[in-house]
């Protein structure tokens, strides 16, 4: 087999204007009303037209602020999991309170849903060396936060610490690891924040280079998983949707087959 694709959506909404960027602008939290009431339904009708299946990593607030979104997406048979509460990062917590945060994120997106997620994304990528003993407590069976490897799921680890600037290891957990890349999100390549204005990338440029990095996967690594993680607020845009359609057609013509990563779950433990 070529390999399987993994297309991922965080859903942050106005979450990451709110609590990561610490905006109070109007202005700029219309930005992620973007995402759920324009960038959505344009994401859902392509999956819907190209019969794919994808995972969708949803804040506990953003959950409870666009239930019919979250219901919409389970509806058509997409995959939702967790992403934390309110988009607010997990270092420098301290453990009681990461654990209250984790545990409203997941009961406020089982409140919207109906459903209990079997999968996590830490806000921005930033787990702390707690989470992932925290997440094994919630019954949490992967996770897609970390960078140590490209195609290959691996155990996360609980417990790594440093000391006197020594890094030491921890054990290996029960939850699955699916890694992920900067070059294989959205963000660095489309988001303008101000006062760094970047963010004009051609879309046929990234397109470009997500099939080069797929090309080489189903070359190299034939058995691998590709993950893609994307914003609707970011890849909504029209010509980022096209885009995506491309890369789609690209991989269906390599061979390769589409997942939500609760599916390539229960497949890596089939194996």
């Amino acid at each position: 087999m070529p390999g399987t694709v993994c297309l991922t959506f965080d859903l942050d909404a106005v979450a990451l204007w709110i609590d990561t960027f610490r905006s109070s602008s109007p202005s700029a939290i219309s930005r992620g009303e973007y995402g759920p009431e324009v960038g959505l339904p344009r994401i859902l009708d392509l999956l819907a037209r190209q019969s794919v299946t994808a995972t969708f990593f949803i804040p506990g607030s953003v959950a409870e602020l666009y239930p019919d979104s979250i219901r919409l997406i389970r509806d058509q048979g997409h995959e939702l999991a967790s992403h934390g509460d309110t988009h607010k990062l997990l270092p420098g917590m301290v453990h009681e309170d990461e654990r209250r945060t984790l545990e409203r994120g997941i009961d406020r997106l089982v409140k919207a849903s109906g459903e209990q997620p079997v999968g996590f994304r830490a806000p921005a990528w930033e787990l702390s060396f707690q989470t992932v003993e925290i997440l094994e407590t919630f019954g949490i069976r992967y996770d897609s936060s970390q960078f140590a490897s490209d195609f290959r799921p691996y155990r996360a680890r609980s417990g790594d610490r440093i000391e006197e600037g020594a890094w030491i290891r921890g054990r290996a957990s029960s939850i699955w690891e699916f890694p992920i890349a900067w070059e294989l999100d959205d963000v660095p390549y489309f988001l303008v924040h101000p006062p760094a204005f970047s963010g004009g990338t051609d879309p046929r440029t990234v397109g470009r280079i997500w099939q080069d990095e797929l090309d080489y996967m189903v070359a190299n690594e034939p058995a691998g998983l590709f993950t893609l993680t994307m914003h609707p607020q970011v890849i909504g845009r029209g010509p980022r949707v096209l885009m995506l359609e491309r890369f789609i057609e690209h991989a269906r013509g390599l061979g390769c087959d589409f997942s939500s990563l609760n599916h390539a779950l229960h497949r890596l433990e089939q194996s």
